[in-house]
């Protein structure tokens, strides 16, 4: 049960890792009002969203590496409960919104609790739609109870 537990974790990890920077980036796209979008070539365009997108990447490892184990715990847990499918999917994917929201919190919280960036709110919310889905899209081993 461990190791599919494992694979099912792995499987949101890495939906999380590499389409979340990526809906960032298209949100971003559309939401920058600030800059002309025709002031760059696309060849430019095209380098920045492949720059932002690999630095986007390793910053997602180093900080939900941490999240992501004690997601794997939760899991293994919820997984060990006498639960039915939908009732365990519904607080894996509760539990890694929560976790989700709970580490930029942590990371505002030091930085600056009383002013949210927009930028910093849509990588949270482009995270917690990433984990979300990818609770309820992958398929996960049910325990023998």
């Amino acid at each position: 049960m461990k190791h599919t537990t494992l694979n099912y974790i792995l499987k949101i990890w890495f939906i999380i890792l590499f389409t979340a920077p990526i809906l960032y980036l298209i949100c971003f796209w559309f939401s920058n009002t600030h800059t002309s979008k025709n002031s760059m070539s696309y060849a430019n365009a095209f380098n920045n969203f492949i720059l932002y997108y690999l630095l986007a990447i390793i910053v997602q490892i180093v900080l939900s590496t941490i999240p992501m184990l004690m997601f794997w715990v939760i899991v293994i847990v919820v997984n060990s409960q006498p639960l039915k499918h939908l009732d365990k999917t519904l607080i894996i994917s509760i539990s890694g919104v929560g976790l989700t929201i709970g580490i930029f919190m942590v990371l505002l919280w030091t930085a600056n609790p009383f002013n949210i960036d927009k930028d910093i709110l849509m990588i949270m919310i482009c995270n917690c739609i990433c984990i979300c889905a990818g609770s309820w899209i992958y398929n996960r081993t049910l325990s023998p109870k």
